[in-house]
């Protein structure tokens, strides 16, 4: 990835697009991997799904992270405070949530 961002910033204009999606689909590819390295691991400790989820937070949480995201699309995300409490995995729903806001944005 460092490679071909130093060969963006010294690329004639025609080839900047090219190099832009090779970046924006190793940038994918990493966060994939990342994701499923995580759900491995979840599910390898076995970990118990009684946890009480507070489904505002988690919410908050993932949009702050694609905040620029948002910004440079114009978007705006309205969340409502409510009380919302589940039963589950804090991990796997936080990884739902930011597969569920990514591929809106994309």
């Amino acid at each position: 990835k460092t490679e071909i961002q130093v060969a963006l910033n010294h690329s004639p204009v025609a080839d900047r697009t090219l190099l832009e999606r090779i970046i924006e689909r190793v940038n994918r590819a990493s966060h994939a991997v990342k994701q499923l390295t995580a759900l491995s691991r979840l599910e390898s400790t076995a970990q118990a799904f009684t946890q009480n989820v507070h489904l505002h937070d988690i919410v908050a949480q993932v949009l702050a992270s694609y905040r620029e995201q948002r910004l440079a699309r114009n978007l705006t995300v309205t969340v409502h405070d409510c009380p919302a409490v589940i039963q589950g995995n804090v991990d796997m729903i936080t990884i739902l949530l930011d597969n569920l806001i990514r591929n809106a944005l994309n």
